[in-house]
């Protein structure tokens, strides 16, 4: 799918919109999304990443895609603006039924320094909409960006944006989970993590189901699927062995008594350990138990943040039982906790296809799993 644009100012430019397939095109863009958002990565380590991120399930068939403006006038077939869409797969419930969707999470938006100001963000974005409605039979998008009222004015409308953080700063000798008679935990590898997604997506797509709210709204969720999950880990992986020459073994904890656990990936360009989902046992387990079993978790993401030097850990959206959790490990270690609003970082907006439809939208699970 392609189309022509004329930018006017003082030195009109025509522009055409495509996927970057060209491999000179394709490479203009990464480097473009390389100088905006690669530190700490050279940009001869963020071209790698990107290579070794196509090989991965997620990016596979089209899953992920580099689209771009490039110039028809002077200068000829220069990309001036890019972006890339990432597949995701959304559960709607919404007039009583409940059903898999196709969706899209929109990444890397850069303007080529020389030509900002001009609108071609607005432009590029104009063209993918059309796409995204069209060919790429997009039933929601979303992003997550700093500027949210410039994607506001285009469609996508922002999201409450909430977080946890815990400082790791150094504390006192922290006392081992049994120390405190907290349940056992175990650190999860790699391997694991696929089999733990399947099972979470299972019991978020049952909790659909059996859900009474108010069936005129709209309720949707992005599945935290194994290819969305471990993508991001190996993204985060693969960073982190360039920055400090390791790759992580432990993407997660899991308290098997409670089945409860949470996943995560190093994140050395904002300096964090993200969790990137947190998958509560049933609701036969007591309360307390719950509160429990979360604490002994999050304890787990604690100390491996500060195994690897990362100052924080930080969780999105995090439920009542996170937020007692939380603060029982700020009572028992002296961890310093934080929630609140996030304000002007990782916004997340949402587009839909039939935007007129008058019904209230409810975004569930809008954990880091969905971000790209």
């Amino acid at each position: 799918m392609a189309g022509t644009t004329t930018i006017g100012g003082h030195s009109p430019i025509t522009v055409i919109f495509s996927e970057a397939n060209n491999q000179q095109h394709h490479l203009q863009c990464c480097k473009l999304a390389a100088a905006a958002f690669g530190a700490p990565l050279s940009e001869q380590d963020y071209l790698e990443r990107e290579e070794y991120l196509d090989q991965q399930p997620l990016t596979q068939h089209g899953g992920w895609r580099t689209w771009c403006l490039r110039t028809t006038t002077e200068p000829p077939g220069q990309v001036v603006s890019a972006c890339k869409t990432i597949q995701r797969s959304l559960l709607v419930s919404e007039a009583g039924t409940v059903g898999e969707r196709k969706g899209y999470c929109i990444a890397s938006v850069v303007t080529h320094p020389d030509f900002r100001g001009r609108g071609l963000a607005s432009a590029l974005l104009e063209h993918l909409a059309r796409w995204l409605d069209g060919p790429g039979d997009a039933y929601a998008s979303m992003l997550y960006t700093s500027i949210g009222n410039f994607y506001h004015g285009r469609g996508w409308i922002m999201l409450p944006a909430y977080q946890l953080v815990l400082s790791t700063l150094p504390t006192p000798e922290l006392c081992s989970p049994s120390d405190q008679t907290l349940p056992m935990t175990r650190l999860l590898e790699e391997t694991e993590i696929s089999e733990l997604c399947l099972r979470d997506v299972e019991s978020i797509k049952c909790s659909f189901q059996s859900s009474q709210e108010n069936k005129d709204d709209r309720h949707i969720s992005v599945l935290p699927t194994p290819d969305i999950t471990t993508w991001m880990q190996d993204r985060g992986d693969f960073t982190t062995s360039k920055v400090v020459g390791r790759i992580p073994l432990y993407h997660g904890s899991i308290c098997e008594s409670a089945d409860t656990w949470l996943y995560w990936y190093h994140d050395h360009r904002k300096k964090h350990l993200a969790v990137q989902r947190i998958h509560l046992g049933a609701p036969s387990y007591s309360q307390p138990q719950l509160t429990q079993a979360l604490t002994a978790i999050l304890f787990d993401a604690v100390k491996e943040a500060r195994n690897w030097n990362l100052p924080k850990v930080v969780v999105w959206d995090p439920s009542a039982a996170t937020l007692e959790a939380a603060s029982t490990l700020g009572k028992t270690h002296g961890i310093e906790v934080d929630h609140g609003e996030r304000v002007g970082s990782s916004i997340p907006s949402i587009r839909w296809r039939d935007a007129d439809l008058p019904r209230k939208i409810i975004v569930h699970n809008n954990e880091k799993f969905a971000y790209s």
